[in-house]
């Protein structure tokens, strides 16, 4: 009777062990996830979706453009977004959106000589002469050129094939309850910091999507 108390005994701490394993591996794999999805979310752009490949189209009408591509210096860049559709001003378009749709500004085609170094700010809107603070109701988002360096051998025209969409449903809708929409539409892109004297960012593409 002793030998089967104690084997009993015995097979208990075998299993009262094993539990405390597994509880100790499934602790740990849930503590790397949690922070696998932090890190996800930090790399995700501010009030954006992450970068997306040229080949996952935006569904929807393009109703504004930027002319041709836009150099980046190292100060802040205002850029005007020009209405597609002839006769009517993109402010007025804005200013009557109606209550089911969505704007997104895509800023995509982005090319560098090498890599900035910094963030840049996206900016909707700005007045002239406004400070550009990430706490302001024109605050967008930020992007980044990490895959946009052209490699050695790539054609001269070659642009990184993702891009950042961003939803500016909202920002639109707070500058017009608070008669901040300019006449003229503008995107202001500002690097939080000071960039590579060689790095050349440019932006091809810049537009903004009605869905």
């Amino acid at each position: 009777m002793k030998i089967n108390r104690i084997v009993l005994i015995a097979i208990a701490f075998l299993v009262l062990g094993s539990g405390f394993v597994i509880s100790r591996v499934w602790t740990s794999n849930s503590a790397q996830e949690v922070a696998a999805a932090k890190r996800e979310e930090m790399a995700t752009p501010s009030n954006g979706n992450p970068t997306r490949s040229s080949s996952e189209a935006i569904q929807g009408n393009r109703i504004a453009a930027a002319d041709g591509p836009i150099m980046l210096d190292a100060g802040a860049s205002r850029v005007t977004l020009k209405a597609a559709e002839p006769g009517i001003t993109l402010a007025s378009h804005l200013r009557s959106l109606p209550l089911d749709k969505r704007v997104s500004l895509i800023v995509g085609e982005m090319s560098a000589a090498e890599q900035p170094g910094v963030p840049y700010e996206i900016y909707f809107d700005l007045p002239s002469g406004g400070k550009a603070d990430v706490h302001s109701a024109n605050y967008v988002g930020t992007i980044t050129f990490f895959n946009a360096v052209k490699l050695e051998g790539a054609a001269p025209n070659s642009n990184d094939p993702r891009f950042f969409s961003f939803d500016v449903t909202s920002i639109i809708r707070t500058l017009q309850s608070k008669r901040m929409l300019t006449d003229d539409t503008t995107v202001v892109v500002k690097p939080a910091g000071t960039p590579a004297a060689e790095a050349k960012p440019r932006i091809a593409r810049l537009e903004l999507v009605e869905q």
